[in-house]
């Protein structure tokens, strides 16, 4: 502005495709190559074609969304793909200051600095700027243990000339980001999603992708969406099935392939992956631009919650209970389940079922008598609040289906921030379960 369990015994083969016949595809426009390659390819793989570098790519790409490898395309043009050596970028960035991240441990878990519920032990991995040429010491450091990763915005005039993202950029009512990503062997970003449209290029070396559709949220168990981790999973790549039983539920969802030097990957918004460095250093960059999604959900939080400046927390979760409940039965067919799952994937693994005792400012919702009591009263001034986003939402079900839950909890999370973040699990469990039932 989102790990892996069960190691199952039959292996998922790594796609890296085949290059379709040249002369079989010349006279297909745009849509019908990519349409003819996801028809021709199996769920477990990523369809790869073939392109023409002058051709156009990103729009027709978005449309569709599904997740393509091009080849040939304009990118494989640039100046970067034959220029872009470590010595060279350090002759031409050397003053450049640069966003670096590193840990002990390969595996990346990306977090918001800003977010109100914290990892236990603290943030999973440092961050710090540095020099390129700094950076890339720290790669040839074989006493340093950490693991590096860079993260570089594409409008460093040093190399701007190598390169050209426009094409890679869609329409949108924000202006897209390109970032330049160098990273050592074995740094590994955690299973996540991005709600953005994502064009990748590999530049030097190969990195290794495992996908998962939108609709596995539920075997990936997010981070809560209050929580430091927010959109990652909290399952780690060894696995634990005891902790988190559904992840076998989507292995047969999980596509893997690897990224050669070249190659464009399209990306569309909510799928999760993960992305693995195979190569001593890998340069790709990238182009993202919000998907629809983000400004639908960003209308939705902007919009005004009945609350009155009167009341006190109690109040305030009391109404916060009724206008969730009204909102969840108004576009769900079993809002119980979803609010029941939404505890048991994101906050259960963490928090687990118990609580120590009931916050104050939820003892009138989690009475059952004062709770119907107060509806009673509190229907009729908070519908219209609830009329407000019904239509919204229900639009955005009907075009986005697979995206629609996990949104749909980051908006039910942050209106539970009203009564504290530090209260969202018990509000969610004591107050806002019993009361949809």
């Amino acid at each position: 502005m989102v790990a892996l369990i069960v190691i199952l015994a039959i292996a998922i083969p790594i796609y890296v495709g085949t290059r379709p016949d040249p002369t079989k595809i010349s006279n297909l426009n745009p849509r019908q190559r990519i349409i003819r390659a996801i028809n021709e390819s199996d769920s477990n793989t990523v369809p790869v074609v073939q392109w023409d570098p002058d051709l156009p790519f990103a729009q027709t790409a978005a449309k569709i969304r599904h997740p393509i490898v091009l080849r040939n395309t304009y990118a494989t043009k640039w100046k970067a793909m034959k220029k872009w050596s470590p010595k060279y970028l350090q002759e031409r960035m050397k003053d450049d200051s640069c966003t670096v991240f590193y840990s002990n441990d390969p595996i990346f878990i990306y977090h918001e600095t800003e977010g109100t519920l914290k990892f236990e032990g603290g943030a999973p991995y440092h961050r710090t700027s540095m020099t390129i040429s700094q950076f890339f010491n720290k790669l040839q450091d074989s006493n340093d243990p950490a693991y590096y990763y860079l993260i570089h915005p594409t409008t460093s005039p040093s190399i701007s000339a190598d390169f050209n993202t426009t094409l890679m950029e869609l329409p949108s009512q924000d202006k897209s980001e390109s970032n330049i990503w160098i990273g050592e062997k074995g740094v590994t970003a955690q299973t996540h999603f991005d709600a953005q449209h994502n064009f990748y290029v590999q530049i030097k070396g190969r990195k290794k992708w495992t996908l998962f559709p939108p609709s596995s949220w539920k075997g990936l168990y997010l981070y809560p969406f209050l929580h430091q981790g927010d959109r990652q999973s909290q399952v780690p790549i060894e696995g634990n099935p005891e902790k988190f039983p559904r992840y076998s539920e989507v292995q047969d969802k999980k596509i893997e392939l690897i990224l050669e030097e070249g190659d464009m990957l399209y990306l569309p918004p909510f799928w999760f992956h993960r992305v693995e460095t195979l190569d001593h250093v890998t340069v790709s960059i990238n182009t993202w631009t919000n998907a629809e999604e983000y400004y639908i959900l960003t209308r939705a939080f902007s919009s005004h919650i009945p609350l009155d400046e009167s009341w006190d927390q109690e109040d305030n979760a009391i109404a916060m209970t009724l206008f969730l409940k009204f909102i969840l039965k108004g576009v769900l067919d079993n809002p119980a389940k979803f609010v029941r799952e939404l505890i048991e994937n994101r906050y259960t693994p963490i928090y687990g079922r118990n609580f120590d005792g009931i916050p104050l400012a939820l003892n009138t919702c989690t009475n059952p008598e004062e709770r119907n009591a107060a509806e009673n009263v509190l229907k009729e001034p908070i519908w219209p609040f609830v009329e407000n986003l019904l239509e919204p939402f229900r639009t955005f079900k009907l075009k986005y289906p697979d995206t629609f839950e996990i949104c749909l909890m980051n908006y039910v999370e942050t209106i539970a921030r009203v009564i504290g973040a530090e209260n969202s699990h018990a509000f969610l469990s004591l107050c806002l379960e019993p009361a949809i039932q």
